[in-house]
């Protein structure tokens, strides 16, 4: 059975009304600190640049951005967050953009390596799709998008293009070769967070994560909350962290949070790449001063 954490391919669509959220919480937030530390053959593509149109069965369609991450965050449900991975690849996603009316489908793209097809675009995905600032469009449809491909790492090609038909776009050196590096490896370092808090007490939630690995990568985390504010709430956060280098993300509370009543309890739920954790915090009485 796949973990929560695992990327799922979900069979059918569901309404994108509501589902990428780039305002309040979706938005990275918190503070950091940083310490030193077999394919299928495929049609020959027609390069083009990223920027450039092609000309596909009389649509013109153009490779607006590509980028490549090895997790990202996703809308979980109205109120939480997610991060998603998959192992033994990597994310590449592309966004398109569709100057006619008529316009390809998802099922003609695909990432084409040395001349042999190595992956297509995942497409009933929608109850697990990129969120925060990074993705501020829909994902494919009749007005363009965001196509998400999932590439197996460490990709050992000399010639990569996203392909549309016959005819695509070359990858610039820098997507290729982060396409061709081995994925970054993360540890948890360290969650913390008071177990108890006093009334009108400030305190912190801090995690702390290291590259293990021997590529420089991003650890991508959210933090949702319950009871601690007077909503539910998701802190996406991220980390860029180079080999053998460790940050903490930090976020602070104050009196004005949702636990400043004796009695009060806060849930935390952390989830990562590398693993979820959680923890309490409740609310004491102030200590009386002699």
């Amino acid at each position: 059975m796949p973990s929560r954490r695992e990327y799922l391919v979900v069979a059918g669509s569901l309404s994108l009304g509501g589902c990428l959220d780039n305002g309040g919480a979706s938005t990275l937030s918190g503070t950091t600190t940083t310490t030193a530390g077999t394919a299928t053959p495929a049609a020959t593509a027609t390069p083009a640049q990223v920027g450039e149109a092609v000309n596909v069965n009389g649509a013109e369609v153009t490779l607006n951005r590509v980028t490549t991450q090895s997790s990202f965050v996703y809308q979980e449900s109205a109120d939480t967050k997610g991060v998603a991975t998959r192992e033994g690849e990597r994310f590449l996603l592309a966004e398109f953009g569709i100057s006619s009316e008529s316009r390809p489908t998802v099922t003609q793209f695909s990432i084409v390596a040395d001349g042999e097809t190595v992956s297509e675009p995942i497409r009933d995905y929608r109850t697990r799709q990129p969120s925060g600032p990074s993705f501020d469009r829909s994902p494919y449809d009749e007005n363009g998008g965001w196509l998400l491909f999932p590439v197996p790492a460490e990709l050992d090609a000399e010639s990569i293009r996203i392909v549309v038909g016959d005819v695509g776009w070359g990858l610039s050196d820098a997507v290729s070769t982060q396409l061709r590096q081995p994925l970054p490896t993360f540890d948890i370092v360290s969650f913390e967070h008071p177990e108890t808090v006093e009334t009108d007490e400030e305190f912190s939630v801090s995690v702390t994560a290291e590259n293990i690995g021997e590529t420089t990568g991003t650890f991508r985390g959210v933090l949702n909350v319950a009871g601690v504010e007077y909503a539910v709430y998701p802190y996406p956060f991220e980390l860029e962290l180079d080999p053998g280098e460790s940050a903490t993300w930090t976020r602070e509370y104050g009196p004005e949070s949702g636990l400043n009543e004796a009695g009060d309890t806060g849930s935390l739920d952390l989830r990562t790449p590398v693993g979820d954790r959680g923890g309490e915090i409740e609310v004491v009485d102030k200590t009386s001063t002699p």
